[in-house]
């Protein structure tokens, strides 16, 4: 069982948007312990992460990581050099990573903040980014990108309903 930290209706819905993600995430209800696994450590670490959106993004990434379809962070696919330090820009459709130098059209050119916190959860996981915390504009910022990505790659992907009532409890 799942109990959100003092009654926090914010976690909760975060958790019931993991679920829906991982849900609408397992392709012809196959059994993939990884998925389950996933979401276990997610329950597990949501109540203690002193930002709740952190951590659930990098669910998401980590559950389109499981589907092969979020690309390494570390190196612009383009020059190759590392994207540690620097801001990039990645376009969801293809999975297009490249450094603001070599930057695609079509991609979505992150700030550096995002950009950073975006790498931290590719490489570190749920474990790595609990104690992250993001402000409002990296969360609109990171979100939209990962909305992206599960639009392309997820077939009949929508927004989790729990997402819609998290809007709610935060004014939004």
């Amino acid at each position: 069982t799942f109990e959100a930290a003092g009654g926090d209706l914010e976690r909760l819905c975060l958790f019931q948007a993991g679920l829906e993600i991982i849900d609408r995430s397992v392709v012809d209800r196959s059994a993939d312990e990884r998925a389950f696994d996933l979401i276990e450590r997610f329950m597990r670490l949501l109540s203690a992460a002193p930002d709740p959106w952190a951590l659930f993004f990098a669910l998401e990434i980590d559950v389109l990581k499981l589907a092969g379809s979020f690309p390494s962070t570390a190196a612009c696919a383009r020059c190759r050099r590392s994207l540690d330090g620097s801001a990039f820009s990645i376009e969801a459709a293809s999975g297009f990573v490249s450094c603001a130098s070599c930057g695609s059209e079509k991609g979505r050119m992150l700030s550096s903040t995002a950009s950073a916190l975006v790498r931290r959860m590719d490489a570190l996981g749920l474990e790595g980014t609990g104690g992250e915390r993001l402000d409002r504009t990296e969360r609109r910022e990171i979100g939209e990108l990962i909305h992206r990505f599960f639009v392309s790659h997820v077939e009949g992907y929508r927004l989790p309903h729990a997402l819609r009532l998290c809007k709610g409890v935060n004014g939004q």
